[in-house]
């Protein structure tokens, strides 16, 4: 028995040795990672005026004793934005803003994804606190301003009324009713009015004519409720002295089991600050 063990024991060694002694494997050290907590706060999709010509992220850290300079890399980014290579903290500084310079090349309502990030030499990942070392986001500029107010009345699924804005793009030429049923989620038409007639159409914010619409109202048992434009009813916009100035429209409230039913809504008691099909600014101003 002791020959056998002694045996097993001298060829454990040797192979023990062989593996110390050869060139076989090679041990680069890790590089420092985790030594300060540093991340992105704040920043998720920034919808810009027509003449911006910047946009500020914001960092954070905690230790906030010492001045410290922090580089940024960019993961992507469309050519005309313009990202500062590092963002310096002073000393007693918890945060601080890098400006993003917007060059000639940004179309008016295209939406744009910048991607930044900060070495994990500046993070923290496997912390409980750790801050996101990856900003995230959206650009897009648009020109769309208020130029009506009304009430919208809905007789189908959200029955009731409430105070709505209508808002226009004179660079898109669309209206635009802000979140009407769910925030965030906004209903656009377009709309032309002459003396031979008007145009009344829903669409989305592309402009392309379409009927059916996600109203971003998520039903709790069926999900996202949509209204369907029903156009071989009467839509359009009136303008009364008995009943003052609305439009109407007929829309079927539907969910993946069925529908809520089929009635006419309106945006009532419209009071224009502008009317944009008007050339004049003196007769676009209501009476």
């Amino acid at each position: 028995m002791n020959k056998i063990k002694f045996g097993f024991l001298s060829l454990v060694v040797a192979l023990g040795l062989a593996s110390c002694n050869g060139n076989d494997y090679e041990y680069t050290p890790a590089g420092e990672t985790g030594q300060y907590n540093i991340g992105f706060t704040g920043e998720k999709n920034m919808t810009l005026g027509m003449d911006a010509n910047e946009v500020q992220v914001t960092l954070s850290r905690t230790d906030d004793s010492e001045e410290q300079t922090v580089p940024l890399k960019v993961v992507t980014a469309p050519d005309f934005v313009t990202v500062p290579e590092t963002v310096t903290f002073a000393a007693g500084q918890k945060q601080a803003v890098v400006t993003l310079t917007l060059g000639d090349g940004m179309v008016p309502c295209t939406t744009y994804r910048v991607q930044l990030a900060i070495d994990s030499k500046y993070t923290q990942p496997y912390s409980a606190e750790a801050q996101p070392a990856v900003c995230d986001f959206t650009i897009y500029k648009e020109d769309y301003e208020v130029v009506a107010t009304a009430t919208f009345v809905s007789s189908v699924a959200w029955r009731g009324s409430w105070d709505a804005d209508i808002e226009y793009s004179p660079y898109l030429k669309l209206y635009r009713i802000p979140d009407l049923i769910a925030e965030g989620t906004h209903y656009y038409f377009h709309f032309d009015m002459d003396d031979d007639g008007q145009e009344f159409w829903f669409t989305d914010a592309s402009g392309v004519h379409k009927t059916a619409i996600a109203s971003g109202y998520v039903h709790p048992s069926y999900g996202m409720m949509t209204t369907t434009i029903n156009e071989s009813k009467p839509m359009g916009y009136v303008e009364s002295e008995e009943y003052g100035n609305y439009f109407f429209w007929t829309w079927k409230v539907t969910v993946s089991a069925g529908s809520f039913g089929e009635g006419v809504q309106y945006l009532d008691a419209v009071k224009w600050t502008r009317k944009p099909w008007v050339t004049s600014e003196t007769e676009s101003l209501t009476e």
